[in-house]
């Protein structure tokens, strides 16, 4: 949401009431796109400690103690690629569902503020 907002308010945008919508899923899109490239290697440790809990492999000793040692092994055993598995088509999906609902979200939120 930060993004999204620092993109509508920059300073080459004099009115961020007076973009298009267009102007505003680009932006949105963007934004979706940033948040997931940041959050995406967490998102995957914490898929893979579900993943193990579920299936009881780090139970008794097993392979994870944590989600810590469960990051260094992945980093050992194949180094940054393996936070990053899947990426592509969650920034493929990230855009399109940021760019519908940001938008929204800002014309929803002028609607009730007239109100």
């Amino acid at each position: 949401m930060g993004t999204y907002e620092y993109l509508k308010r920059r300073p080459s945008n004099n009115d961020p009431k007076e973009l298009t919508m267009s102007d505003r899923m680009v932006y949105a899109g963007m934004s979706g796109m940033a948040c997931w490239t940041l959050i995406f290697p967490m998102d995957v440790l914490r898929s893979k400690q579900y993943a193990a809990a579920i299936s009881n492999t780090n139970l008794n000793g097993g392979a994870t103690d944590g989600i810590w040692h469960m990051g260094k092994d992945m980093w050992k055993k194949e180094g940054i690629r393996s936070f990053f598995r899947g990426f592509g088509v969650t920034i493929l999906r990230a855009g399109p569902v940021a760019a519908a609902v940001l938008p929204m979200y800002d014309l929803v939120l002028d609607w009730l503020q007239g109100i």
